[in-house]
């Protein structure tokens, strides 16, 4: 009996091991039949073989690119209803010269989809000697994981709505250096819209300039006539060319022989590189009064700010009445789908603020509550608003506490400026009030806090009567010294040689900001919230069981973050030392998140191993090291091809408290001695003893934000300086 059962369980995974076979089998015919058209299709930059003499050494080059979006509104009629959807056709076929073996690497595994049965796929290798190998795409895996996708293998509709799901994943066989890599894919999409008479799509930036050299990539974008095209080339890249057709209109794209990028660090690629950006937008309306769209046909490449004002202001006033939840929480929907209407959000803060006795209130102290209040109702509990959303209740608060407040917009500086605005979503509202600025608020951050990346920015004042003139302003800038963080160390060296290290780092200004989330993570500072504008704890609401079973549940929570918050800043700090032995204590002194003590502050411990030398009886000791990672800017690097970007000024101070051990003195501290200062920034570095420790303080400060790449060898001197002190080391000489 039990051999029969063995028999039937075999020939049962039998069956399942063919089913399966027989199912895959079908998904590669599949993919092979829908993508033949476009695969054979007669172009001849495909044919090319060859590129110029110059890119030789480069690791691989795009030999040709070619990408074709059409945005097709169907309409399927039933019985007493009809189904409306956006059909987006997607294809894209690539050929890239593998040179050597970093470019093995990056097409070591090719990936494609099937996620509707109308997706296709293929695959090629053209080796030196002319000969062809399809790939075998029955000997594909599922890939379980969305995140192992390889990014450059996703379509415009994937990435930008963060969709890796149905990807199957292919080893590449034998490929050698001066192997062609050819792929094409073609992905099916459907977009639902019934009822919706307006849809935005997610803005496509693309980069002229890759990782390869590029010898010709062409764009061509089809859309019916429901669907218009917003597009801006920017730093010298080609604009799209229009042809308007009956019932569709065709916008192309080509550009020719890009260099691979060189300058990899510190570019702000989207202001300073060769770009185009463009975006699709439904309307079934034909509204461009609120749409960031122009007339059927016609690409809408800018916007002047007599036009934005007018847009703006319509965009606010509907937030009275139908709002959408696309609008604000950033989630797909349309204007007229009214998910959470303002007057629900407002009516909540404005409970709330009334408990609090604001009627009575002076203004600052008032708009402290308003913030504070919206801070803890929404970004504590991970209930993120929009820029535009935020701007829009503060108003409305203010305005009823007769407080002058006005609207401004501006835009993110690493998206885009000013004036090179084209989309909706490019846009940054805040207000300005009492002559200062409120940003759109993080959990972590305070009244007045600077947002970095609008920082010293063009912006608007948009006045909200109808028709006013838009006025254009400057928002502040902000300086190295608003924006520090200082690290003070204690170590001593113990009997094996170890670094044993009790830290104590503070944060202030936009450091803070950055790098309050990974601080506070696995830490209780959020229960306490309330106590920023003298709340209430919501425990006190609950009946005394819901008090228990919270208590409960947070005292569990806490035991969790007491064994997780050491594992946390271990990960942390192995990514800038590779030799961490022990972390042993962390301290949080001050969150930082309230308006008068807005420092974060906090202390630690951990060990460090294998960081000395001997030599003889004494001991090569990298003291300066434990400052962290400095910049190395390699030969290659020297030469710059764009303008630097450091995003914010700042200053970062180092005090290092060293016990010299029993029996030895301290040798080489005037290696450690550095004094490089200029306009774009400075590092000072010093070593002295005191009795028997060893001092070591430094100082690095980035000055300017936007340096033009003529400043370059500036730059290199404060960064030079920098990483030559964090090579030096301490000899500890044995006293005789």
């Amino acid at each position: 009996m039990k051999f029969k059962y063995i028999i039937i369980l075999l020939v049962c995974a039998s069956i399942q091991i063919s089913s399966q076979a027989q199912e895959k089998e079908e998904i590669v015919q599949t993919l092979n039949t829908n993508i033949e058209d476009f695969w054979n299709e007669p172009d001849a930059d495909f044919i090319v073989k060859s590129y110029p003499t110059n890119w030789k050494d480069a690791t691989g080059v795009v030999i040709a690119s070619k990408s074709i979006l059409r945005f097709d509104k169907k309409t399927k009629n039933k019985l007493f209803s009809s189904a409306e959807k956006i059909v987006i056709y997607e294809q894209t076929r690539l050929k890239i010269a593998l040179n050597d073996k970093d470019a093995i690497n990056d097409y070591s595994e090719v990936y494609f989809r099937f996620r509707n049965k109308k997706d296709g796929f293929k695959a090629k290798i053209i080796k030196p000697d002319g000969k062809e190998e399809t790939l075998d795409l029955s000997a594909a895996i599922t890939v379980e994981n969305e995140s192992e996708v390889n990014q450059r293998f996703l379509g415009f509709w994937d990435r930008s709505n963060s969709k890796a799901n149905g990807y199957f994943k292919l080893a590449v066989p034998n490929l050698q250096e001066g192997d062609i890599l050819e792929y094409a894919y073609e992905h099916f999409n459907e977009l639902p819209i019934t009822g919706e008479n307006y849809y935005e799509f997610e803005p496509v930036y693309y980069l002229c300039n890759r990782y390869y050299p590029v010898l010709i990539q062409k764009i061509e974008i089809q859309t019916d006539n429901k669907s218009y095209v917003n597009a801006k080339s920017i730093n010298g890249a080609p604009e799209f060319k229009e042809i308007t057709g009956n019932d569709f209109n065709t916008f192309k794209w080509e550009d020719k022989n890009r260099d691979a990028v060189k300058d990899t660090r510190w570019v702000n690629e989207y202001l300073t590189m060769p770009m185009v950006k463009f975006q699709i937008v439904y309307s079934k309306n034909n509204d461009n009064g609120l749409a960031f769209i122009s007339n059927k046909g016609e690409l809408k490449k800018s916007i002047l700010a007599e036009e934005l004002a007018n847009k703006v202001r319509r965009l606010y006033n509907l937030m009275d009445s139908k709002v959408s939840y696309y609008l604000f929480f950033k989630t797909q929907s349309s204007i007229d789908a009214l998910k959470y209407g303002a007057q629900e959000l407002k009516e909540e803060i404005k409970k709330e603020l009334k408990r609090l006795g604001t009627k009575e209130m002076g203004d600052e102290e008032y708009i402290k509550a308003v913030y504070y209040v919206m801070r803890h109702h929404f970004a504590v509990y991970e209930r993120d608003l929009s820029s535009q959303y935020t701007a829009y209740l503060f108003i409305e608060f203010l305005e009823h506490h007769k407080i002058p407040v006005d609207l401004v917009i501006t835009t993110n500086k690493n998206i885009t400026s000013l004036d090179n605005l084209v989309f909706k979503e490019e846009l940054v509202w805040l207000i300005k009030v009492n002559n200062k600025y409120i940003f759109n608020f993080s959990k972590n951050s305070n009244l007045y806090d600077v947002e970095a990346s609008c920082a010293d920015n063009d912006a608007y004042i948009i006045p909200l009567e109808k028709n006013a003139p838009a006025q254009k302003i400057k928002l502040p800038a902000t300086v190295a010294e608003n924006n520090i963080e200082i690290q003070n160390l204690k170590v001593t060296l113990n009997k094996n040689l170890q670094f044993e290290i009790e830290k104590e780092t503070n944060y202030k200004g936009i450091s803070k900001e950055l790098n309050s989330n990974g601080i506070l993570t696995y830490s209780n500072v959020y229960d306490n919230d309330y106590m920023n504008y003298n709340g209430e704890d919501a425990a006190d609401k609950l009946s005394s069981a819901a008090q228990d079973n919270l208590f409960e549940r947070r005292r569990k929570r806490d035991e969790n973050y007491k064994e997780m918050k050491p594992k946390y800043m271990k990960m942390e700090l192995d990514n800038v030392f590779d030799n961490v032995v022990s972390y042993n204590k962390f301290k949080i002194l001050s969150d930082g998140r309230n308006y008068k003590k807005n420092e974060l502050k906090y202390t630690e411990s951990y060990v460090l191993a294998d960081m000395y030398k001997k030599a003889g009886a004494n001991i090569l000791l990298p003291l300066n090291a434990l400052f962290g990672k400095q910049n190395q800017v390699k030969q290659d690097e020297q030469v710059r091809d764009y303008d630097i970007d450091f995003f914010y000024p700042r200053t970062i101070k180092w005090n290092l408290i060293f016990t010299i051990p029993d029996g030895y003195i301290s040798q080489g501290l005037n290696d450690l001695n550095y004094n490089v200062d200029n306009e774009t920034g400075s590092f000072i570095s010093s070593a002295k003893i005191e009795a028997n420790t060893l001092i070591i303080t430094a100082v690095k400060q980035y000055k300017q934000v936007n340096i033009k790449k003529e400043k370059w060898q500036s730059v290199l001197q404060f960064l030079d300086a920098g990483y030559n002190f964090s090579q030096k080391k301490i000899l500890l000489r044995k006293n005789k």
